[in-house]
């Protein structure tokens, strides 16, 4: 699948100058059942790729939920 990805403006650092990194402290180990594909993209990012993928999940919690 190809995703046109023209229409969308390049990331700046004046996007990223208030941007944080948020690691929460206390964390459970779990078994989830996650795509193989998703979890290959999230292995590729390196040996910390599991404190990446919470991180991931945890912004998105963040997000106020549309109700």
């Amino acid at each position: 699948m190809n995703i046109d990805l023209s229409d969308i403006p390049e990331l700046d650092d004046h996007y990223w100058k208030n941007a944080r990194w948020i690691t929460p402290r206390h964390k459970q180990s779990i078994s989830a059942h996650i795509d193989k594909d998703v979890l290959d993209w999230f292995q590729s990012l390196g040996s910390k790729y599991q404190e990446q993928t919470n991180y991931v999940l945890y912004s998105y919690m963040k997000i106020p939920a549309k109700k």
